[in-house]
């Protein structure tokens, strides 16, 4: 233990010693001076250059402005895609339930097929939102596209279902409204 204790000791003193004497400047740089730096007289600025040039700032301004503008105008016309898309497919949706209706005679036809169509397309966003959204809360062990096409499967079907109820209900509220209109 005497030893250990000892043999400790020594290698610290040693460690010690060995850092003073690498930590002395060499004698010849004593005397020597910094001539990277000259101070102009009376006052605290030195002389070297900081590298700054207004020039490259300006650049860098102008490409920012580029950038930020290209984003901008991409915005837009991502924007009025979406617009134009949603535009057509309302479109269809109209034109199939008029469709439906002159094929089968009917404005209830049309009616129906134009509120299955609604609540079906409906029932895919929603479905598809909701179950990614469910993902990402519960930490599900499940790849976005699947919590996507799952989700849109189960909205498909909870909107056929829904748009189905929404058309009973539509007719029975039309009968109801019928039958007080013709009483009074």
């Amino acid at each position: 233990m005497n030893r250990l204790l000892l043999l400790t000791i020594f290698a610290a003193a040693l460690f010690c010693i060995t850092n003073t004497v690498t930590a002395q400047k060499d004698s010849t740089q004593l005397n020597a001076r910094d001539t990277a730096k000259t101070q102009i007289s009376g006052t605290n600025s030195t002389a070297d250059d900081d590298d700054f040039a207004p020039g490259l700032l300006f650049g860098v301004i102008i490409i920012g402005g580029i950038v930020a503008g290209a984003a901008i105008v991409g915005c837009i016309a991502a924007a009025l895609l979406m617009v134009f898309i949603a535009i057509l497919i309302s479109a269809g949706i109209f034109s199939a339930s008029v469709l439906a209706g002159f094929y089968k005679r009917s404005v209830s036809a049309g009616f129906k097929t134009f509120i299955i169509l609604i609540s079906t397309l409906g029932g895919i966003v929603i479905g598809s939102a909701g179950l990614y959204v469910v993902k990402k809360i519960f930490s599900l062990h499940m790849s976005s596209q699947n919590a996507f096409l799952f989700g849109g499967g189960g909205g498909l079907l909870g909107g056929l279902l829904m748009g189905w109820i929404i058309y009973k209900m539509v007719i029975v509220l039309f009968g109801f409204l019928k039958k007080k209109l013709q009483l009074a």
